[in-house]
């Protein structure tokens, strides 16, 4: 998970990394959390318990910058959670 604009008791956007997607707790949020007072160098949030999960098999995010997991390309799989790339079927299969 990364963070943009940390700044102590402002609203600051979480950004899950690639392999995750936001989960509906987060996106019933509005994607945000909120510094704590106390924050040094914007390291403390007060964010829901779970903001990011990581996508189910058959889906993937490749970067921070997708919002949702995306199915996995025709000819293309992902055999297990929190996938990247999707892997290319073999000839045949």
């Amino acid at each position: 998970m990364s963070a943009s604009g940390l700044l102590r008791g402002e609203t600051c956007t979480v950004a899950c990394d690639a392999g995750y997607e936001p989960s509906q707790e987060f996106i019933d949020s509005g994607y945000q959390a909120s510094c704590l007072p106390n924050a040094l160098d914007g390291d403390s949030l007060d964010i829901v318990s779970t903001p990011c999960t990581e996508c189910d098999r058959g889906y993937y995010s490749d970067s921070a910058d997708n919002d949702l997991c995306l199915p996995c390309p025709k000819n293309t799989f992902a055999d297990v959670s929190g996938r990247t790339i999707c892997k290319e079927c073999e000839s045949g299969m």
